[in-house]
């Protein structure tokens, strides 16, 4: 038994390497998805920043322009706010089509088809 001890050594440390080897590749994947994803995140995020400001500015101006054609600024609110309102309901009520769907389907691509194409990689180049 104790000409075996130095091969069930060997293996012993090649299987803690592989595990290591494959923690930090997974620790990789993690850090490549979440830079990735929050980068993503972010440029939606600034997107919609500035979208909103643009349209505040532009519902500004129409909402202006209503209440001078109708002689009454203050219907012109309720008409922008009844706009909004109207927005919202349409948002609460198609936000599993409009949102929840499209966010899902997105990040799966986005962290699913990177999967792919390094398996792809790994595979052409014999690491599996």
């Amino acid at each position: 038994m104790d000409s075996n001890t130095p091969q069930l050594e060997s293996i012993a440390k090649d299987v803690t390497q592989y595990i290591n080897l494959r923690i930090d590749g997974l620790k990789l994947s993690l850090a490549k998805g979440l830079s990735v994803g929050g980068g993503f995140a972010l440029t939606v995020f600034i997107a919609i920043l500035l979208a909103n400001f643009a349209l505040l500015f532009f519902l500004g101006a129409v909402t202006y322009w209503v209440g001078e054609a109708l002689g009454s600024m203050a219907l012109a609110m309720l008409i922008a706010g009844g706009f909004y309102v109207l927005l919202l309901a349409l948002v609460l009520v198609f936000r599993k089509r409009l949102i929840t769907n499209r966010l899902v389907a997105l990040f799966c691509k986005l962290f699913f088809d990177n999967d792919k194409k390094e398996h792809h990689h790994h595979k052409e180049h014999g690491y599996e």
